[in-house]
């Protein structure tokens, strides 16, 4: 291997050889009369080294966010991208067989030295990796200001002459994109030249991009997705630098193709220049529905494992005595003309195509939706029309064809079967529909992942909510069937009565209450069980009462109360045309008791009331038990067992009649291993009490994905034997430090204040998941750091007994939290916090002190006079917040103080202060600023900032004169550490009266960090 100066070396001895020859020969003479000789021809770069690490290998090698590459590693690669249009920026990308990389580089129109496919080698020995927003590239250490805080940079120019070295001519017809689907990303790919078919821009007819309102550079982000599924999207990066910036954005589907990046969770595309984009009319279509291929296109792509939309004209059947011993050879294979035979249809480019090697043969499937549609046996008059369908391009029959896998709706469109007549993907917005909320304070919102959420649980709380998500008015005059569709999310609620689809004609705007409403029942809902559990609603007919007609609304009702408030998340939703399903909504619930020992609910109370956030008294009649008794991805109806013997004890099945063996008129009951409950109802142990009347006590929870009974820890049976109920000593304390709150006394006083107060128990357990059902008593803790579970008792297992407590991520997590610190198991913690909800139960949270054998939390505080204290530990005050530009706020957070941050979806511009109240400063002589803060996704530090005025008197800011303080220590603004401000010292000018310090928060479209700060003191 020959280093860069070997290789320099080398160079220069065959020069000076080729001098010495040309003067011994006299062709070089320094007296020439005719000067008007040729240039010497130039001479084709050679690189005498070679590459030994692949690209792939260098960066799983590097993956750290900035090292310094000390090792002689050399790797080779093509370039694919450079700044040629100005859409790019101080940056080329390089390619080998196994991936590519991003190379910085501090220059202006590299791609005048470095042109698109040019070879080079690059020796990194003394280069940096690092990676910005988690993309890896290749440059040098940079840092702003000279404060020594450093990241990854562009490597001087200079630099790069003496680490990068081409190797032959460049050839641009070695530079070929990858193909791709947005749904196939990966993170191997990221530095890449992809091509994406079929797609489109959200923003079409718009100009790509445009300078800042004072002329500056900017990058927008324009949406693209794929025309076959809406919801996959990624971010086209175009700056108003680009030679095209002001070129207007394509209509249509078509293809783009760039270097794949990403910016911390979000996948990118750098376009290089305008012929990147391909949106000119593509003859053979992309094989999606809005672009199906050809007939020709089929024809040509036979049995090459091709799946999509194809269209062409219906044009015959298969002939009666075709089979696969006896396929089709020649025209007599095909029917053109009646009769035919119902199972397949024929179709072409043309309506009157009559040549069988033309042709593509569709199977129809038995029993589907589509033979019933299509057939020409019973539908002759759709000879000649034109077709569109999805399926697998392979042989059929001896011919070319297209083969259906179900015959559903989904897989064909013709004479306005199938037709989307309102697709809305709820990704970025609520449009068209429209929210209305009937009553609470809580509305239909899109969430930053991209779908429509409502909710009534907020803060810890349960509010009661009616709220609706009301489509635009929609025409059906034309259709006499269409169906609606989408996918969702329920969780913590009761599906049927509170995440509802409703529809009106005579609807037209404002209050729903306005109109008529006829709900359609929904066919699937989610298990209950994820947020990850996406399901398809089904296909559900609109009435036929509502088709033909125009003016119609279908709707999206969400109903909550104050002690049930679930979750309902939305997304595709689309209104099609054609015959979906109609759903039963089967017989209504009746309801009985309030849930009290002295009058518990009946089955149907107990499955209305689930989610409540008490627990329940619940009467019926042991018939069974769930033979499996994990509690989740099963199903009640194939694993119900109503004789025994049984070989489980974890669970019963209850039911209104002593005789019910229909799984589907039961409800599931936890017992909860080492309780009185277990012990005295489980069948195993105690087979007798099948058919046994009970009343159990415990949380009405999702069970086995239906509604059902969790953490039982009370019971009657037999008319007179208790479990002895929840149990918990009476109300002692008063919240100090000296007689804190025990646990009867948190459960008493929840939510009676709003200030924190002191609570003493045993620490016992932590939760796993998302509900106290997931309590666990025993080691391992699974490193749970963010909750305990305290009780009255050091050895307390019933979850009904205990209370969870919360851990924010301050000096109080890493001590108490028995992840890491199971010798905390057992002993008895004195805790500092709010007594509010928690895991839906009575709770302590926002924890910020605490005493456990005697070690005291008590946060570190400055010695010195104290001349303003914000610890920002429950509210924003004494602080106040002035949002000059953009949507986002400053904002409390209860577990990382103050927080802002111009994210939403996409980097977005703002300017925000959080403004201090005014300070005396008169009476002191060096008074200093000082803070703990935290600074993610963030590069540019001089966004965020301290400032200091004497002339501030509220309102707007940019009225005052404004100092800004040096922050003597910054966070590295890529991580959510806290860190130390330091002592910032403030200016003699500034020891006067009516002094205002703030802190100043910038962010624009390409770069929006998040920043925490707390415990604020400002002291002498």
């Amino acid at each position: 291997m020959k280093s860069g100066l070997l290789h320099n070396a080398l160079s220069m001895k065959r020069l000076n050889f080729l001098l010495l020859g040309l003067f011994a020969l006299g062709i070089i003479n320094t007296a020439c009369d005719d000067e008007n000789f040729d240039a010497p021809p130039h001479s084709e770069p050679q690189y005498l080294g070679q590459s030994n690490i692949s690209i792939s290998d260098f960066k799983a090698k590097y993956n750290k966010d900035l090292v310094e590459i000390t090792e002689d590693d050399i790797i080779e690669g093509v370039i694919t991208a450079n700044d040629v249009s100005g859409n790019l920026y101080k940056q080329i990308f390089i390619e080998d067989e196994t991936g590519g990389l991003m190379v910085a580089i501090d220059r202006n129109n590299i791609y005048n030295d470095l042109r698109v496919g040019q070879k080079i080698f690059i020796e990194t020995n003394g280069l940096y990796m690092g990676k910005y927003g988690g993309m890896p590239q290749l440059g040098y250490r940079y840092s702003r200001d000279n404060d020594g805080n450093f990241s990854i940079g562009q490597m001087p120019w200079e630099l790069l002459k003496a680490k990068v070295f081409k190797d032959g001519y460049p050839n641009p017809d070695q530079v070929v994109p990858l193909d791709m689907d947005i749904s196939s990303i990966n993170a191997d790919n990221y530095g890449r030249l992809v091509k994406l078919n079929g797609v489109f821009f959200d923003d079409a007819g718009e100009i790509f991009s445009y300078p800042t309102q004072e002329g500056g550079v900017q990058t927008l982000n324009r949406v693209i997705r794929s025309a076959n599924d809406n919801s996959q999207q990624i971010i086209g990066r175009m700056s108003s630098a680009a030679d095209f910036a002001s070129d207007t954005i394509p209509g249509g589907v078509g293809s783009v193709t760039g270097i794949l990046t990403k910016f911390n969770e979000t996948n990118q595309i750098l376009v290089r220049e305008k012929d990147d984009l391909a949106f000119d009319t593509n003859p053979d279509g992309w094989g999606i529905e809005n672009s199906p291929w050809s007939v020709d296109y089929a024809l040509a792509h036979m049995d090459e494992d091709k799946e999509g939309w194809v269209t062409g004209y219906i044009v015959g059947a298969v002939a009666p005595e075709i089979n696969e011993g006896n396929p089709i050879t020649s025209n007599d294979g095909i029917s053109f003309e009646a009769p035919f035979l119902p199972n397949t249809i024929v179709i072409a480019a043309s309506a009157d195509e009559s040549d069988w090697t033309n042709c593509l043969v569709i199977n129809l499937p038995a029993q589907s939706d589509m033979r019933t549609a299509l057939n020409l046996s019973d539908n002759p008059d759709l000879l000649g029309e034109e077709l569109r369908v999805k399926g697998s391009i392979e042989t059929i029959l001896g011919a070319g064809g297209v083969r259906i896998a179900s015959g559903s709706v989904d897989e064909f469109r013709i004479g306005g079967v199938g037709e989307e007549i309102l697709s809305v993907p709820f990704q970025s917005s609520l449009d068209p529909f429209s929210q209305y909320s009937v009553s609470g304070s809580q509305q239909w919102q899109i969430d930053s992942y991209g779908y429509a959420k409502m909710t009534g649980y907020v803060g810890g709380s349960n509010n009661a909510n009616e709220d609706w998500l009301i489509s635009p008015s929609i025409d059906l005059s034309e259709y006499s069937a269409v169906h609606v569709t989408f996918e969702h999310i329920s969780r913590y609620g009761i599906n049927s009565s509170d995440f509802t689809l409703w529809v009106s004609s005579d609807y037209s705007g404002g209050d729903p209450a306005s109109a008529t409403w006829t709900q359609i029942t929904i066919a699937n809902y989610s298990s209950g069980n994820s947020w990850d559990d996406w399901t398809n609603s089904g296909n559900l007919n609109i009435p036929v009462d509502f088709t033909g007609k125009a003016g119609v609304h279908v709707a999206l009702k969400y109903v909550s109360s104050n002690s049930r408030a679930g979750t309902w998340e939305v997304k595709n939703f689309i209104v099609r045309s054609g015959k979906g399903i109609t759903v039963d909504p089967g017989s209504d619930l009746n309801p009985a008791g309030d849930g009290t020992q002295a009058n518990p609910y009946n089955l149907d109370g107990a499955i209305e009331n689930q989610g409540a956030a008490e627990k329940a008294w619940v009467t019926g009649y042991i018939v069974g038990a769930i033979d499996n008794g994990q509690g989740s991805g099963l199903s009640i109806q194939d694993e119900s067992r109503f004789e025994g013997p049984f070989s489980v004890s974890s669970n019963i099945l209850i039911a209104a009649s002593p005789n019910e063996t229909n799984p589907d008129n039961c409800i599931p009951v936890q017992l909860v291993y080492g309780t009185d409950a277990r012990t005295i109802l489980n069948l195993v142990d105690n087979p007798g009490n099948l058919g046994q009347e009970v009343m159990v006590y415990g949380y009405l929870e999702t069970y086995y994905n239906v509604p059902g009974i969790k953490d039982v820890s009370d019971y009657v049976f037999d008319g007179g034997s208790s479990g002895g109920g929840d149990s918990n000593p009476s109300d002692e304390g008063d919240g100090t430090r000296e007689n804190p709150y025990n646990i009867a006394s948190i459960i008493a006083n929840q939510n009676a204040t709003t200030d924190k107060v002191w609570s003493t128990g045993y620490i016992v357990g932590v939760i796993e998941g998302m509900s106290i059902s997931g309590a666990v008593f025993t080691e391992p803790f699974a490193g749970v750091e963010t909750n305990l579970l305290i009780a009255a008792s050091p050895t307390e297992t019933n979850p009904g007994n205990c209370v969870p407590v919360q851990l924010p991520n301050n000096d109080v997590r890493p001590v108490l939290n028995l992840g890491t610190n199971p010798e905390n198991h057992g002993k008895l913690v004195l805790i500092y916090g709010t007594l509010e909800s928690y895991f839906g139960v009575p709770g302590v949270k926002n924890v910020t002190n605490y005493e456990i054998e005697g070690v005291s939390g008590d946060p570190d505080q400055p010695e010195g006079a104290i001349i303003l204290n914000a610890a920002f530990d429950t509210e924003l005050a004494p602080f106040s917040s002035y949002s000059v530009i953009g949507a986002e706020v400053w904002i409390f957070d209860a577990n990382y103080g103050a927080k802002m941050s111009g994210y939403n979806g996409a980097p977005m511009e703002n300017e925000d202060w959080l403004i201090s109240p005014q300070l005396d400063l008169s009476g002191y002589s060096a008074p200093y600023v000082v803070f703990d803060h935290a600074l993610n996704f963030a590069t540019d530090m001089e966004l965020y900032s301290l400032m200091i005025s004497n002339d501030y008197s509220g309102g707007d800011p940019s009225a005052a004169t404004w100092t800004e303080l040096n922050i003597t220590t910054m966070p590295s603004g890529s991580d959510w550490t806290f860190v130390n401000s330091g002592h910032i010292n403030i200016p003699a000018g500034f020891l006067v009266n009516e002094v205002t310090i703030a802190f100043k928060y910038q962010s624009t479209t390409s770069e929006a960090g998040t920043w925490e700060i707390k415990n604020l003191f400002v002291i002498e």
